[in-house]
């Protein structure tokens, strides 16, 4: 199983890689399990061993209850970071607002010159106006 990849996803490689090796039915099913079990990732495997699944559909079952609480507690996790995120950048956004506020204002300098000048001397394209292609 990948890491990024589903259980439901994982079960339906897993069934078809299953059809293409044992054509002939050759595993028993303990071997299927055992084999299922043993490819997932360590994580999983080890909470769907612990409920000794005696079925391929029971394994199947273990595994995606395991899946499922894994994403919750993730969930969880990503929520407090996000919390502790928000906090952290509104703190940041009042010590800015404070900063702004204690500085007094300048008035700013009149410019001098011609508007080409000002610019930095950027033409005009073929047209004589804005946005006019050169070339």
């Amino acid at each position: 199983m990948e890491d990024d990849e589903t259980v439901a996803d994982y079960a339906i490689r897993f069934s078809k890689v299953l059809k293409g090796v044992d054509y002939n039915n050759n595993f028993t099913v303990k071997m299927r399990v055992r084999k299922f079990i043993n490819s997932l990732t360590d994580r999983l495997a080890e909470l769907t061993q612990v409920q000794n699944p005696a079925i391929l559909e029971a394994a199947l079952e273990a595994v995606t209850s395991a899946e499922m609480a894994s994403t919750r507690r993730n969930g969880r996790r990503s929520n407090v970071h996000m919390m502790e995120t928000i906090a952290a950048l509104r703190n940041q956004v009042d010590v800015l607002q404070i900063e702004v506020r204690s500085k007094p204002l300048t008035p700013a300098e009149s410019q001098k010159g011609m508007w080409d000048q000002i610019r930095g001397g950027r033409g005009r394209g073929h047209g004589g106006f804005r946005g006019s292609f050169k070339g």
